[in-house]
């Protein structure tokens, strides 16, 4: 089965669903036009889901039954669309939301990109000074009358000994270490672990609970306004959080409303929201304007987390330069660290 669609390809759909929309021609025969243009996943999923169109089925049943996996969030949302006669609006907050989440990972990868480069450089030189150089310099020490070598000398020579006689072990090791990190950000089996994670990291946990208020207040605001119910809302508005800690607090809040509980009421038993935000829900509920506020929070917060973002984009490159420098420091260090003993040896022969 074909993976799940990336955010680009995504919002690459969502757009052209949106002008067709927009335009009234036929959903169907204007996806199997469009088709033509995609190539790989999105070019199959267009295609199924023209066919399912074709053969009677609603847009949000074509987008479940495709063979190309597609997020929970975007198919409630259109159904909610749907059934509200908002599908444009919603299309529209759709792309709006995945092109701000698409521009923010984009921008720490870019600002990641030559650390990472400068990181893997580095690496490669200091593997080259343990194999090659580092056992060739004991030798000469040996000779030299030098019989015991420092910790951190002798910490290089034993990783260049195993990287020199068991590459073949190194090799499937960094494959399957390559493979685990790259799983535990994209497989659902780690999903709760790295929302964990996430929420226990200082920098890390203020980006994604900013990033989360802004979504939810946003998405729920745009329910509100198309008259989907309350309890159907939140549970929409819980799909579109990443972090499934924070979907657990949303789902609470959704269970209280569902009980009878008023919806300020609710928040404000639950860890989610801040204070303030739960204070101004409580007001704007009692005045009847809660989409409205909900709309101010998103925001509010949305300038929060793109602050936070991009101060934390710009401590990435220093801080990996830093940490780089320090290794290479330590490899060179270990490389000439003999030497000073020598002068004692060569006093007490």
């Amino acid at each position: 089965m074909p993976n799940r669609l990336k955010k680009s390809e995504l919002i690459a759909l969502c757009q052209h669903l949106l002008n067709v929309v927009k335009s009234g021609l036929p959903l169907d025969s204007s996806l199997r036009e469009i088709a033509r243009e995609f190539r790989g996943r999105l070019k199959i999923a267009a295609e199924e889901i023209s066919e399912q169109l074709s053969r009677g089925a609603s847009l949000t049943e074509a987008l479940s039954t495709t063979r190309v996996g597609i997020n929970p969030y975007l198919i409630a949302m259109l159904k909610a669309g749907e059934q509200t006669g908002n599908l444009s609006e919603v299309l529209y907050d759709i792309i709006t939301l995945y092109q701000r989440n698409l521009r923010t990972e984009r921008r720490i990868i870019a600002n990641c990109r030559y650390p990472f480069l400068v990181f893997a450089i580095a690496i490669s030189l200091i593997i080259v000074i343990m194999v090659k150089l580092l056992p060739k310099m004991n030798e000469v020490y040996i000779q030299l009358g030098v019989r015991h070598l420092p910790a951190l000398t002798e910490f290089f020579l034993e990783i260049g000994h195993f990287l020199r006689h068991y590459y073949v072990v190194t090799a499937v090791i960094f494959i399957v270490l390559f493979s685990l990190a790259t799983n535990f950000w994209t497989l659902s089996i780690f999903r709760r672990l790295r929302s964990s994670i996430e929420l226990m990291m200082p920098v890390v946990a203020s980006m994604v609970y900013y990033d989360a208020i802004s979504t939810f207040s946003r998405v729920l605001s745009r329910l509100l306004k198309s008259k989907v119910p309350l309890p159907d809302a939140l549970r929409l508005s819980k799909l579109a959080l990443r972090n499934t800690s924070l979907q657990g607090a949303v789902e609470k809040i959704g269970d209280e409303v569902s009980k009878g509980k008023r919806f300020s009421d609710a928040v404000a038993e639950v860890d989610f929201l801040p204070p303030g935000v739960c204070w101004s829900i409580k007001v704007s509920e009692t005045r009847g304007d809660l989409e409205d506020t909900l709309a101010g929070v998103a925001e509010l917060y949305d300038e929060k987390f793109q602050d936070i973002s991009d101060l934390t984009a710009g401590y990435i490159e220093p801080f990996l330069i830093i940490f780089v420098g320090l290794i290479i420091g330590m490899a060179v260090v270990s490389f000439y660290l003999p030497l000073f003993t020598i002068p004692k040896i060569l006093g007490a022969g």
